[in-house]
């Protein structure tokens, strides 16, 4: 082969070689929303869920990753509302465990509690848990931490708990996680956390070239409920779900992590919460991409805070995306879905949910 031959070919495999090292990446948009749609848990489930839906189709962000989307019917309800928008859906659902015995033994402290509750709180819209630790604190105390636990994990079959073949998990243990997409999604995957009371996940899919980890993370402050059978606490099990996330980060992807993870530091109008689990992703190579944060549980949102529950007002910045090992052209994330909400109820200004989301908007640029 002659030297112009052997010179040609060589031109020829530079120019291939920088092309493809500045080879645009497209424009890229994410949301995530905890939208709270947990049966007996949150006020106004029915008039929001279609709210909701009408706004996640409005935003028409590329990715969408949804937390508390809790039973199979609601789930359902998003595939078919958003299907025109996001065709791509991915969830894996989880089952739980069944508990054969009877959980509570006393009827008349459990009718006292659930009496209390009816009575008291589910007239004014505020959840089982804040009127437990309210109204109806005396009531519920007097229950046993079985019992409590069973009333729990079966909120709205509490006739199971007396009965017998009550399940472990909340909502027959459906982790509430779900991800949709405008685009394909490959390599799907579901990591189970090791939880108590709820079932925690984090859904994986490679999407447009990124792997997004949309998750929900444990619940730290959650200790009314007692770990019936562990000797953890609420903050150890969010702490060990860091582990997990860090450990399913890839090194050479582009990670976006993405969700409800119930961790935040502190900052201007909005208080820390479990730090130390925030600061675990930070120091294992994750970067938030929200530059000027705020809080996305807040106490001007009536959902959140509902003074009648005695409950204390708090603002905390726990729904985050995150980024590990990604290349991203002036990345911009945004708290949206956070405005007054028109429910066509007399009297009622509400929001779609107890969170805010976040909107993650990337240019189009080269790699």
């Amino acid at each position: 082969m002659n030297t112009f031959i052997l010179r040609r070919m060589a031109w020829v495999g530079l120019l291939a070689m920088t092309l493809g090292a500045c080879e645009e990446e497209a424009e890229f948009s994410a949301i995530t929303f905890n939208a709270a749609l947990a049966p007996q848990q949150q006020p106004y489930e029915d008039q929001r869920q279609p709210r909701i839906i009408n706004a996640l189709r409005a935003q028409d962000a590329d990715v969408v990753c949804l937390q508390e989307v809790w039973t199979d019917e609601t789930f359902d309800a998003f595939v078919e509302g958003l299907g025109d928008v996001y065709p791509h859906s991915y969830r894996a659902p989880t089952d739980s465990p069944m508990v054969a015995d009877p959980q509570c033994e006393s009827l008349e402290d459990l009718d006292d509690a659930m009496g209390c509750i009816e009575e008291k709180c589910t007239p004014e819209g505020i959840s089982s848990y804040d009127c437990s630790m309210g109204p109806c604190q005396e009531e519920v105390g007097a229950l046993t931490d079985k019992c409590l636990y069973c009333l729990s994990a079966n909120i709205t079959t509490t006739g199971s708990c007396v009965f017998g073949n009550s399940s472990k998990l909340y909502e027959g243990g459906r982790h509430g996680v779900a991800l949709f997409s405008k685009t394909e999604m490959k390599d799907t995957a579901r990591t189970q956390f090791d939880a108590v009371l709820f079932s925690r996940v984090m859904l994986s899919a490679t999407i447009s070239g990124k792997r997004i980890h949309c998750i929900h993370a444990t619940a730290a402050d959650f200790e009314l409920v007692p770990r019936i059978g562990r000797s953890d606490t609420w903050a150890d099990e969010l702490s060990a779900e860091m582990d997990v996330v860090l450990s399913k980060s890839k090194s050479g992807d582009c990670n976006l992590l993405m969700g409800d993870l119930n961790t935040g530091i502190s900052g201007d109008g909005y208080d820390g919460q479990f730090e130390e689990s925030y600061n675990k992703l930070v120091d294992g190579g994750y970067e938030d991409l929200w530059k000027t944060p705020a809080c996305t549980w807040c106490e001007d949102n009536p959902i959140a805070n509902a003074p009648v529950s005695g409950t204390a007002a708090a603002s905390w910045w726990i729904d985050h995306i995150m980024q590990k090992g990604c290349t991203l052209a002036n990345p911009v994330v945004t708290r949206v879905l956070d405005q007054p909400e028109d429910l066509g109820l007399v009297n009622v200004t509400s929001r779609l949910s107890d969170h805010y989301g976040l909107r993650l908007d990337v240019e189009a640029g080269e790699e």
